[in-house]
């Protein structure tokens, strides 16, 4: 029966995991509160397993001192008490059920007795003799309680009692765990831009894989380019691959990476990330890096309305910090590449560090296509 209730409680567990996994998928719940609702089960999970430990415990050492498991000492607790067979003479000596009086002869009855044959006695006679038997049987105590020989009274004393095994009811699925999760799920139904935001990054880091060094387009050559804004080097490198652009046209792939550090990269990055929502991420990078500086926002916006880009839609990304990351997370996958030094180009996997010529990235490209084939 215990086993029974803690597979129960396994398979309860498990398919309250799976419910919060398929909610967290959905975007209908935030990271705090997938982690949060994560850590109460896994609890309530690690509790039913230290609880079938002990139950194995349990049973291994009652079956270490008896020799039986657990199970089979509860099914035969029966044969523990042996049944004591009574003797015909004790039944014959078993005293009437109780509550019954029992009545003693009383020492007077012969001599009270009236010899009617011989003389008549007179009523006054008569009275006094049997004033003191009356008497006598008046005050003659009756013994209401029942006497027991020694094996009835432990017995009688002592039955055996047989406990019935603990009923345990399963808990339904729509406990009040199952009702936390679904209260949540109908809380976030409304907020779409979740799911939207979501949908958008998954399908962005499709694209990265599909046309970057990790995956790129067949006859195609992918260049990942790793800039900083403050560099003089990575400015000489932008106007390289430009010319590298023009030239190549749609043979090469390029994508741009600000992986410098301080507000004026922090800066470049939010403006490219909304330009690019835009679908002139890279034209933005391409003409901000001719520009002569790079204060506030207003200059990112400026740039903005120069490239004839939507400029209400364009302010509304900026401030409200949706892109405010993306320079932080494109240093860190930088540093997972052990990308560290700027300018630095990945073209199709390879490798190209420092501030080297038109001549040496054009060589590279062209073998790479002649690769291709």
């Amino acid at each position: 029966m215990v086993e029974s209730s803690n597979k129960t409680e396994k398979d309860r567990i498990l398919k309250e995991l799976e419910h919060l996994e398929k909610t967290r998928k959905s975007g209908l719940i935030s990271e705090k509160e997938y982690k949060d609702a994560k850590h109460s089960i896994e609890k309530k999970q690690a509790d039913t397993e230290k609880k079938a430990k002990q139950k194995v415990a349990k049973d291994n050492a009652v079956k270490n001192i008896i020799g039986l498991p657990l199970e089979e000492v509860s099914k035969g607790s029966k044969k523990y008490f042996i049944k004591i067979k009574k003797s015909k003479e004790v039944e014959k000596e078993k005293i009437p059920l109780k509550n019954k009086a029992v009545k003693k002869k009383s020492p007077y009855k012969k001599s009270t007795k009236v010899n009617v044959s011989v003389k008549k006695a007179t009523k006054k006679q008569v009275k006094k003799i049997e004033a003191p038997v009356e008497k006598s049987i008046a005050e003659t105590p009756v013994s209401k309680k029942p006497i027991f020989k020694d094996v009835e009274d432990v017995i009688n004393k002592e039955p055996i009692v047989e406990h019935e095994p603990e009923k345990t009811v399963p808990i339904p699925s729509d406990s009040i765990q199952y009702k936390d999760i679904d209260d949540i799920v109908e809380e976030q139904e409304t907020n779409w831009r979740l799911g939207l935001a979501v949908l958008t990054i998954f399908l962005l880091i499709l694209l990265y894989i599909k046309f970057t060094s990790f995956g790129a387009v067949a006859g195609v050559v992918a260049v990942d380019a790793y800039l900083d804004y403050d560099s003089s080097y990575s400015h000489d490198m932008n106007v390289i691959l430009q010319d590298l652009e023009l030239e190549y046209g749609e043979g090469i792939w390029i994508t741009y990476h600000i992986i410098g550090s301080g507000e004026k990269n922090n800066l470049i990055s939010i403006g490219m990330g909304c330009a690019d929502d835009q679908e002139k991420g890279s034209a933005y990078l391409e003409y901000a890096f001719v520009q002569e500086s790079l204060v506030n926002t207003d200059d990112l916006v400026n740039y903005a309305e120069e490239l004839g880009l939507d400029t209400s839609m364009f302010r509304l990304c900026v401030e409200s910090g949706v892109k405010s990351m993306l320079n932080n997370r494109e240093i860190s996958a930088a540093e997972e590449l052990g990308i560290d030094h700027t300018p630095t180009l990945v073209i199709n996997n390879k490798k190209v560090v420092g501030a080297v010529g038109y001549d040496a990235v054009k060589g590279l490209i062209d073998e790479e296509l002649n690769s291709l084939g």
